[in-house]
């Protein structure tokens, strides 16, 4: 399951690939896409979204002794131990029409200082790092519902596909193929799926999404959990000088705002997000099938940060998650901090 959960997660936040330049030019002033805020979240027609984000994990790594004493009290499973996870992921949006986008997805993982240890083994094993290409998702976006000149609410549910592109065959230093939660990629087509749901407000927007990843079992019976994660963030503009004038249309008497963009905005955000991640299935060689006691978890963030909005142009958000409540199944290390930085550009 881990083997696409580095990915997966990533989908989820990172909607950092989807903007745009919404129905009146106020709206857009704020960002593009997740942890920017305000807008529409899909690109107009013929315009191309590029995104390049990069995600820091800090893990707090186990003691050598813990690590040899969790193993000896797991009969059947490896214990791992990890430091720190970057991620890079670079995504293209194209805008197929004003209500409907195709997006292309590409990770980079690197998972660093991986350790096991192993029951009834005294000695530790120094893995070293894992990384490379993880799997390519392909997804479409569709405005199901969608606001009119920053009134209302919008709503744009997306479905995709995670590709076997990326690299499963790792080898440690010890010559061993490093287990299927630290390859960059996975062996299997995955579904996922999801919803984006904000509202604007005079000075706030909310900002809902949830991403949910299908299960995949190979023909052994082998299982790579399903997860799931949500968040829901509001942003503030700290500074936005947009002109917005109203005029009355004489051929229908109705009234029309016109909005000038600011050549620079500067967005305050914070959010919460909430992930699970199940426990994935080893097919025995008797024919038997057991959880993997030492996978799958639940764990909640509390995240802020900083969107800068450039000629609506260039958007560059920083951001910071730190764990509220972690509850990992078995023995894993726990999750220290999250830092994020993007840099999205629209042509």
């Amino acid at each position: 399951m881990k083997n696409i959960i580095i990915y997966s997660f990533l989908c989820a936040l990172l909607f950092f690939s989807k903007q745009a330049d919404s129905q009146c030019a106020c709206c857009s002033s704020i960002g593009c896409g997740d942890n920017s805020g305000g807008g529409s979240s899909l690109v107009k027609k013929g315009r191309l979204l590029f995104n390049l984000t990069a995600r820091y994990s800090s893990f707090k790594p186990l003691s050598n002794s813990q690590l040899t004493q969790d193993a000896s009290r797991d009969t059947s499973f490896s214990v791992y131990n990890k430091s720190y996870q970057l991620t890079y992921t670079f995504s293209l949006t194209y805008g197929i029409s004003n209500r409907f986008n195709l997006s292309v997805t590409l990770p980079y993982n690197s998972i660093s200082n991986l350790q096991t240890a192993t029951p009834g083994q005294p000695n530790i094993d120094v893995l070293g790092t894992s990384r490379g290409i993880s799997n390519v998702k392909t997804s479409l976006q569709y405005v199901l519902l969608q606001r009119e000149c920053c009134n209302g609410w919008e709503m744009i549910p997306t479905l995709g596909i995670i590709a076997p592109t990326g690299i499963h065959n790792n080898v440690a230093r010890d010559g061993s193929i490093f287990d299927d939660q630290f390859q960059p990629g996975a062996d299997s087509w995955v579904p996922v799926t999801g919803v984006t749901i904000d509202k604007m407000f005079p000075k706030v927007t909310f900002r809902g999404i949830y991403t949910y990843v299908f299960q995949y079992t190979d023909k052994m019976g082998n299982v790579d959990a399903s997860l799931w994660n949500a968040d829901i963030s509001a942003y503030i503009p700290l500074l936005k000088k947009s002109k917005c004038r109203t005029s009355l249309n004489d051929s229908n008497n109705t009234t029309v705002m016109t909005c000038t963009p600011s050549r620079f905005a500067l967005n305050y955000f914070a959010g919460m997000q909430v992930e699970h991640v199940g426990q994935d299935i080893v097919a025995n060689d008797n024919g038997l099938r057991t959880y993997n006691a030492n996978t799958g978890a639940l764990r909640s963030y509390i995240s802020t940060g900083l969107v800068a909005n450039i000629k609506q142009q260039l958007f560059i958000p920083v951001s910071i998650a730190i764990p509220v409540y972690q509850h990992e199944n078995g023995y894993q290390v726990d999750l220290q901090w999250r830092f994020n930085i993007g840099l999205s550009y629209l042509f």
